[in-house]
């Protein structure tokens, strides 16, 4: 492509490149910057989102590290490099255009916007400086759902790479798609209908259609996700903020970490929530048109469409996105054999192919059969002339190529199942390596419990012997100095001194037994000193797991209840330090602190007590490590 793209330029002066996502067209267009532009030129390439403007300056320095390179942004705006990188938003303002200099090469990437407002602009203003300029066009999708066509900027298509030929070297990986019927779907069809006489090619014209997909019952999609696609890093894309939101957040409190980021978002927090996706353990992103175009993470294995109906371009970016391929020695420890992609709306049963077709010539509608074509054209190609020979032949290669894609599709299905079976199988052995892991750790922690348990009951009791033995000292002393020292004297001294004993044993047992756990979230309760903690989890029907930390220290243990309960509260009378949580505190039943209210004023039920802000502190500061134990019992079972 590279090659052809370099003869097209010299050729004619302008050229596009067409290749699917994957395939690499960055690295494409800077081989064809430095290998097209001379000494002293200067090349412009534009772009419309910041993921795109950073990938491509990353990118371009590993190709060509001899060129300077500058940018221009909204907060930098610097011509002197070389090779000069643009957000078209900052370049097309009139006050920065006029700050532009000569430009030999102009790159435009993700072209199919080039015949917008913004980017014609900055075209004309290039034309006008260097009339002999040059415009290298790339792009996934080189059909706009508005069906104006890119003849405007380009007269010629150097190559085009389809996703079949990519697929077949390798280089991409085939979408394995489902098309998810719902009750929804029914109300989709009947929008799509009654706006069929008003079908214009807008993505805002589905807006109906989008309203009844809002509708769908979320814990459905969660259902499907986990039923084939469970444990995939996965994007979804939505139509809607709040239905994006209101998705994200339901998979949250499903247990599976979700997130939702869209354009309204400043740039540091949208990174930031990238970051923990490509980096952390967050599962899956929903989003608003942020990650359509000029976003790659390759081990994204999974993409859900949360919408009734797209235009067929981004459909194709969308899907795009989870079709990469891996580098072992970039994820030297990841697996990807394909990509699920879960469609609750219309897109994939409507358009079938995410092949994109080169055209660069406008389109209209025939008035008769309501079909779009060429805009050239003198008679309807459907309806004004016989095209039954051509339709069969079509048919007949569909239906050929359908069956190859089937065959290839069972193979694929095949070489999964048997590797699925090995994973149980190696699964099926951890599973009993950590079970018998965990009986140790339990039997030991047990031990280390009551060993302990039986250490401080010595040292309480050797502390109490020495209190009473003062106490009986000082009253002897007391006695003789009052000459009172007569039997009855010292029956009533004994028998104080034996229920004073008795009181303070039935004290101590009662404070054992009191520890008080507070409820925190669904299925955890939690109790904490100043300077330990202990929390119940709810795990299944009779198994709960208690985790307990002391400063920077924690271990956990899966047992009954009862079993927890005790051992969090050994554990929290031996290490928890002041202010433990027990009945008769008076502390615990009081209102919550100022500061504790500060901390905790997010929460939509505030606590009541100062016993139940101070556990919630405690569990929204040790909240990652408590969760990471039910997460960790989850994938073992």
């Amino acid at each position: 492509m590279t090659h052809k793209a370099k003869a097209a330029l010299q050729k004619h002066g302008n050229t596009l490149c067409v290749a699917p996502t994957g395939a690499g067209k960055t690295i494409m267009l800077s081989m064809v910057v430095r290998d097209v532009l001379k000494d002293q030129e200067k090349s412009l390439i534009i772009q419309h989102t910041d993921e795109i403007f950073d990938q491509n300056m990353l990118k371009f320095s590993l190709v060509d590290g001899r060129r300077t390179l500058s940018k221009v942004n909204g907060k930098v705006k610097d011509f002197s490099g070389d090779v000069i990188f643009s957000m078209v938003q900052s370049l097309q303002r009139e006050q920065t255009l006029a700050q532009m200099p000569k430009i030999d090469l102009l790159v435009i990437d993700e072209a199919h916007h080039s015949v917008a407002p913004t980017y014609e602009k900055v075209i004309e203003a290039a034309k006008a400086r260097n009339p002999a300029l040059k415009i290298l066009g790339m792009t996934a999708t080189p059909t706009r759902a508005d069906k104006h066509g890119l003849a405007k900027v380009f007269s010629n298509v150097a190559d085009q790479i389809t996703i079949e030929e990519l697929v077949a070297s390798g280089d991409l990986l085939y979408p394995r798609t489902f098309v998810i019927e719902t009750t929804i779907q029914d109300k989709i069809r009947k929008a799509l209908e009654n706006q069929k006489n008003q079908h214009t090619g807008q993505e805002d014209e589905f807006e109906e259609a989008e309203n009844a997909l809002t509708e769908i019952d979320i814990t459905e999609i969660i259902r499907h996700w986990r039923d084939k696609a469970e444990g995939r890093k996965t994007v979804i894309f939505c139509h809607r903020i709040e239905h994006s939101k209101r998705v994200a957040q339901t998979f949250h409190r499903a247990g599976i970490k979700a997130f939702h980021v869209d354009g309204t978002f400043e740039r540091e927090e949208r990174q930031r929530i990238l970051s923990d996706f490509t980096e952390g353990d967050t599962q899956m992103i929903s989003n608003i048109s942020v990650l359509t175009e000029g976003w790659d993470y390759p081990p994204t294995s999974c993409i859900i469409l949360l919408r009734a109906l797209t235009s067929h371009p981004v459909m194709v970016q969308m899907i795009g996105r989870g079709l990469r391929t891996l580098d072992q020695k970039i994820y030297p420890d990841m697996e990807k054999t394909n990509c699920i992609v879960l469609d609750f709306g219309l897109s994939v049963a409507h358009y079938g192919s995410i092949e994109s077709k080169v055209d660069l010539l406008p389109k209209k509608r025939c008035p008769a059969c309501k079909a779009w074509i060429p805009y050239v054209s003198p008679v309807c190609p459907v309806c004004g002339i016989d095209l039954a020979r051509k339709e069969q032949q079509a048919s007949a290669e569909a239906a050929l190529k359908e069956q190859k894609k089937i065959q290839r599709l069972k193979d694929i299905e095949m070489r999964e199942i048997e590797l699925q079976k090995k994973k149980q199988e190696q699964a099926e052995k951890r599973r009993q390596a950590e079970k018998e892991k965990q009986l140790k750790k339990r039997r030991k922690l047990r031990e280390q419990c009551a060993k302990a348990k039986q250490i401080e009951q010595r040292k309480r009791a050797e502390e109490e012997r020495k209190k009473l033995r003062a106490e009986r000292l000082e009253e002897y002393k007391q006695m003789l100095a009052n000459e009172i020292f007569g039997q009855q004297a010292m029956d009533s001294w004994f028998q104080e001194d034996r229920e004073k004993q008795q009181k303070n044993l039935l004290e101590e047992e009662e404070k054992k037994r009191s520890i008080i756990f507070s409820g925190v979230d669904k299925g955890i309760w939690m109790a904490s000193g100043d300077q330990g903690y202990a929390a119940i989890l709810h795990l299944s029907d009779i198994t709960y797991a208690l985790v307990m930390g002391y400063f920077y220290k924690s271990q956990t243990l899966i047992g009954t209840k009862t079993e927890c309960l005790q051992a969090g509260g050994a554990f929290l009378l031996q290490n928890g330090g002041g202010f433990i949580p027990t009945k008769g505190d008076k502390w615990g039943q009081l209102p919550p602190t100022p500061a504790q209210l500060r901390v905790l004023r997010k929460l939509q039920h505030p606590p009541q007590t100062r016993r139940q802000a101070a556990a919630m502190i405690s569990y929204k500061f040790h909240k990652n490590d408590i969760l990471k134990v039910r997460e960790n019992h989850q994938d073992k079972s």
